[in-house]
């Protein structure tokens, strides 16, 4: 076995690898990656490099990708590296094979793009990754170093309590044209512009990432007005079933209860019932989201619910000490627990990159993830 590059004929196996990988958690999960595999890395990037563990038979055994583009550091920008889509199986071969050749690989796609940060995220419940990453490492160890930046979970929400109605009258929410265009750049730009990994969000590059989103238009962007025309929020509520699906295969602990309340609430209207094992979660992600304070985020996550498909969970990151996007009161919901991670020492010396609260969150879409 060997940890190589990916070639075009390794794509249906990649695919029948990839989709037959259960991630542990509370809710257990197999995503389902489609045609083509890398669709999900154009929309952030057109330089990406998908490593893959092969045998002699061609059958893949793990697989992560890279992906490139440039993102803010310290106010500007810079070269960055995210790696995403980490499987290995568990083949013994192909557990020392990683083992081995990982970081040479990492390493030499970094030197190709003279790229000094580089990022991952991590789930935080546990499982193969995590440990094999975080846990237990030699003096000796072949993985690069990483380190915590920040903590986040992943909000689904999948009830409202009725009594909440048009929780904020003073602003208007309409759906984004051509005409506001502009003025929504500018505002993505601007509260954009201090966080670190923030995308260059030129027009060019903006229309262009979104031409390649599939399932996304600049009409599916929910934008908030103040009584004086300023834009005050934005959201894209985003469907992800044209790149990838969600099966739900366990559902374990607090989720596992958790289930039989959402289904008793769901026949009131109040809560969205869980999907049965092996059946589609439908996740739908809110992208974009941008806003003023929590009295906003509120009125575009009401709207965002209340236009919500009634199988439909909608999905967004909360970074630890962000109460603007903390999850209203009046919303019922669950979390699961991420880490973004910098990796080796370049992104320690960097004092925008350290684990502090009183530092900007992190540019994370969670869409991407």
């Amino acid at each position: 076995m060997e940890l190589v590059k990916a070639r075009p004929e390794d794509q249906e196996p990649l695919l029948q690898f990839y989709n037959s990988v259960v991630l542990p958690g509370h809710v257990e999960l197999v995503i389902e990656r489609k045609e083509p595999f890398d669709a999900i890395y154009g929309i952030q990037s057109n330089d990406y490099d998908t490593f893959v563990i092969r045998d002699d038979e061609s059958k893949i055994h793990g697989t992560f990708t890279v992906t490139y583009r440039d993102g803010i550091i310290d106010g500007r920008f810079e070269k960055i590296g995210y790696i995403t889509d980490t499987r290995v199986g568990s083949n013994r071969e192909a557990l020392l094979t990683w083992s081995k050749q990982f970081l040479e690989v990492l390493e030499n796609s970094q030197k190709e793009r003279n790229c000094k940060y580089m990022f991952s995220i991590l789930s935080q419940e546990g499982g193969k990754t995590y440990n094999t990453f975080l846990r237990g490492r030699s003096r000796i160890s072949t993985f690069p170093r990483y380190h915590l930046l920040r903590k986040f979970v992943l909000v689904t929400v999948n009830g409202k309590l009725p009594f909440l109605v048009n929780p904020l009258p003073s602003i208007k929410i309409v759906n984004a044209d051509h005409r506001i265009l502009d003025k929504l750049l500018d505002y993505i730009r601007n509260k954009s512009k201090n966080k670190p990994l923030s995308f260059e969000n030129s027009n060019e590059n903006f229309l262009r990432r979104l031409s390649l989103w599939k399932g996304l238009k600049l009409e599916d962007f929910l934008v908030a007005f103040d009584s004086q025309g300023n834009i005050v929020g934005c959201v894209a509520p985003w469907s992800p079933v044209a790149i990838q699906s969600f099966q739900a295969t366990g559902y374990h602990g607090s989720i596992s209860s958790y289930r039989n309340m959402f289904a008793v609430g769901s026949l009131f209207g109040i809560t969205r019932r869980f999907p049965s094992r092996n059946k589609s979660l439908n996740f739908k992600f809110l992208s974009h989201l941008f806003v003023n304070n929590h009295d906003i985020f509120q009125a575009l996550l009401y709207t965002s619910y209340k236009q919500s498909k009634k199988n439909e969970f909608l999905v967004y990151q909360n970074f630890d000490g962000d109460l603007v996007t903390w999850l209203p009161k009046y919303f019922i919901g669950w979390s699961m627990p991420f880490g973004l991670y910098s990796i080796g020492s370049e992104s320690l010396e960097n004092p925008s990159l350290q684990p502090s609260p009183l530092l900007p969150a992190p540019f994370v879409e969670a869409a991407l993830i």
